[in-house]
Parts: structure tokens; C-alpha cells; sequence
């Protein structure tokens, strides 16, 4: 089923119309009626049996639980019914209980907003994504986004002077081009 709001709402009015004190009431008679009722298989012979004559004319005590019991409503028939209903009623009481879990982990999972990433501290454009000294070139630890960490590793190397951060106009122009205009200093 996909879930739509149409069929959320339907789902829901659906329980809303449910008696559930006529319900427990009718599940508790059904009990008590099964109670009353007795042993399925009366001194020890099954349902099967019960029709199976010998001849005799006087009734054992077996034949006369057994015609007593051809007077009133099948009893394995009622015990099975009772059976399926609180079957059914523990699947469902189960399945409200797993839909209740499920809706408290989309609500937890929503509720947890990861922290907003810092900036970088080269660039202040883009979210820092590693502490880094760029492989022991820099002086000390920065937060850096992957652009000035291969800004410090690569580029300064690639031109000849020494491991550094870029400068704020230097990230700038990458981040409007794509490419790195140094500024060496004099």
C-alpha cells in the first residue's frame, strides 16, 4: 500500500468507528461461553466419533456426553472461532504497537538536525570538512574545505612557495572560477 492522506484518513476513521467496549464485552462472553462449555472431546473420544453406533440400546455414559453435545452449538467450532478472533485481535494490538514504533523513530530521526558544519577558515565560503596541517605543511591545525587543503598540498608546491592558506581573494576567485590565481606576496 502506498500511503497517501486519503487512505491514512480512512485508515483511521475506520478505527475510530470500532466499539471497543463492545468488542471486550463480546470476546469476553465468547470466553465464557467456551468455559461452560467444556472438554471438546468428552471422555476422551474425539468429534469424529461421536456418531459411530454400536448397537446398544442403553446409552453409555460416553454416548449420552456425546448426544448432549449433538444438542448444542458445535463447541471446536466455537473454540476455533474464539481462537482466530483473539488471534487476530494480538495481530492487531501487535501491529498498532509496531506502527507506534515506527512513528516514534521517524519523529527521533527528524528531530536530530546534525550541527551546521563550520567554515572554512581559509575561505569563510565553504562548510570545513577536515582539521588539517596538510600533511604537516602548515604551521598549525585549520578547519579547511578540501579545495584549500589541496590549495596548501598542491598549488603553493606547484608554484614554488611556501605551504600556506589562501587568502580570502585568492578563495574568492577559485570559488567564482573554478581555478587558482595566486597572489605571491613581494
Amino acid at each position: 500500500m502506498t500511503p497517501t492522506r486519503d487512505r491514512i484518513r480512512q485508515l483511521i476513521a475506520t478505527l475510530r468507528t470500532t466499539n471497543y467496549d463492545q468488542l471486550e464485552h463480546r470476546l469476553l462472553a465468547a470466553l465464557d461461553r467456551n468455559t461452560r462449555s467444556g472438554d471438546a472431546t468428552p471422555d476422551g473420544y474425539p468429534t469424529n466419533t461421536l456418531n459411530d453406533s454400536t448397537g446398544s440400546a442403553e446409552l453409555t455414559s460416553v454416548e449420552s456426553a456425546a448426544h448432549r453435545r449433538l444438542d448444542h452449538p458445535d463447541p471446536d467450532k466455537m473454540r476455533a472461532n474464539l481462537r482466530h478472533a483473539c488471534r487476530f485481535l494480538d495481530d492487531a494490538v501487535h501491529a498498532l504497537h509496531i506502527v507506534d514504533t515506527r512513528l516514534a523513530r521517524i519523529e527521533t530521526h527528524s528531530a536530530r538536525t546534525p550541527p551546521a558544519p563550520e567554515k572554512c577558515q581559509a575561505c569563510r565560503i565553504r562548510p570545513a570538512e577536515l582539521r588539517s596541517t596538510a600533511g604537516g605543511r602548515l604551521d598549525h591545525a585549520y578547519e579547511l574545505c578540501e579545495p584549500c587543503v589541496h590549495f596548501a598540498t598542491h598549488v603553493c608546491e606547484r608554484h614554488g612557495i611556501p605551504p600556506r592558506i589562501p587568502t580570502p581573494e585568492e578563495a574568492a576567485h577559485h570559488d567564482r572560477t573554478g581555478r587558482w590565481k595566486l597572489r605571491i606576496p613581494a
